[in-house]
């Protein structure tokens, strides 16, 4: 788990998340002279009434406990800026989020739903990095051509997986620093207080937790 409190993220995901709305609903900001990047489509998940946006998360098994009152936090606050904000630039923001059971397979399932049935405008807040991993192609590139031009955002991810992002993921944004960089800052702790001694590292067996191991043997100078 990132070196980030668990009361932050629920405090700033759902600003982030009506921010994203704001920019959305109420136009943007004016013309820019950066070099383009893939441009953002709105001519779904947008109406005159609403925004929908949507993200698949393990609202049950392992990880369930965990992720169930994030999302209370999300849509109790989604739910003040509906009733007692009137939404955003009038338009109500449609949240829907969907079970993944940290299941790479059910993730991809749910992400396809949430894309081509509830015709999302982007993907935001989703959780987790193996049930991620298994939904990025897809959400990257729908059609499968390997241009990720018809992509649809994927914001705001809970995890610092660095397999979900790259070259051929633009769309999907983590929240968390990469857990790479997280096992390199661990490893630097432990050279300045436990220096040249053998230490254990506790795991989670996956490509989350092979990052942060792979970062912290990057730089620690002593056996793990």
């Amino acid at each position: 788990m990132a070196m980030l409190g668990i009361n932050s993220w629920r405090a700033w995901l759902p600003l982030l998340l009506a921010a994203l709305a704001l920019s959305v609903a109420c136009g943007g900001g004016g013309e820019s002279t950066a070099t383009p990047g893939p441009r953002l489509r709105t001519d779904y998940g947008v109406t005159d009434s609403e925004i929908r946006i949507g993200a698949h998360l393990p609202l049950s098994g392992p990880a369930g406990g965990l992720v169930t009152p994030y999302i209370a936090a999300m849509q109790a606050y989604l739910t003040k800026v509906n009733q007692e904000d009137g939404g955003v630039c009038g338009r109500k923001i449609v949240y829907i989020a969907e079970d993944d059971q940290y299941s790479p397979v059910l993730a991809r399932e749910a992400a396809r739903k949430l894309i081509e049935t509830d015709k999302v405008l982007a993907l935001a807040g989703g959780w987790g990095g193996p049930n991620n991993a298994g939904s990025a192609d897809y959400v990257n590139d729908p059609n499968g051509d390997g241009d990720p031009s018809d992509g649809v955002p994927s914001l705001f991810l809970v995890t610092g997986a660095g397999t979900l992002v790259g070259p051929k993921r633009p769309w999907s944004v983590l929240f968390f620093p990469p857990y790479f960089d997280e096992g390199n800052i661990l490893a630097n702790y432990a050279n300045a207080n436990l220096a040249g001694k053998t230490v254990g590292f506790l795991y989670q067996n996956d490509d989350t937790g092979k990052d942060a191991i792979a970062g912290f043997k990057q730089a620690y100078r002593g056996r793990v």
